[in-house]
């Protein structure tokens, strides 16, 4: 019968990372495209940015029913923004839709702030 040797143990290693393996925070991702990922990643504004988009183009604000506001527009249009500090999605399209812009647009419009 033979006797085995005593395998080292495997505690320091499970414990340390190789040099050679690369954390994901160390990897970059492009996403390209209008890809249904690409999409998640454009996060709907808060109310402010919205607010100051909307004062930006000459909206005024006027007291709504309950937690709604009403921005009104010179030409007298106006954009319904509902209270809370966060947006849905569906409003940031509708926000997008009643001032013809598209999110790259809106992003430059961002940025420009």
């Amino acid at each position: 019968m033979e006797v085995e040797e005593p395998s080292p143990p495997l505690e320091p290693v499970l414990k340390s990372v190789p040099a050679m393996v690369v954390g994901l925070s160390q990897v970059p991702i492009f996403l390209a495209g209008d890809a249904a990922l690409a999409e998640r990643f454009l996060a709907p504004p808060t109310r402010r940015e919205m607010e100051r988009l909307l004062r930006k183009r000459g909206y005024a604000p006027r007291s709504g029913e309950g937690t709604h506001d009403v921005w009104l527009a010179p030409d007298g249009r106006h954009f319904t923004l509902p209270a809370g500090r966060t947006v849905s999605r569906l409003v940031f399209h509708s926000f997008l839709h009643h001032l013809a812009m598209s999110k790259e647009e809106y992003l430059l419009a961002r940025a420009a702030q």
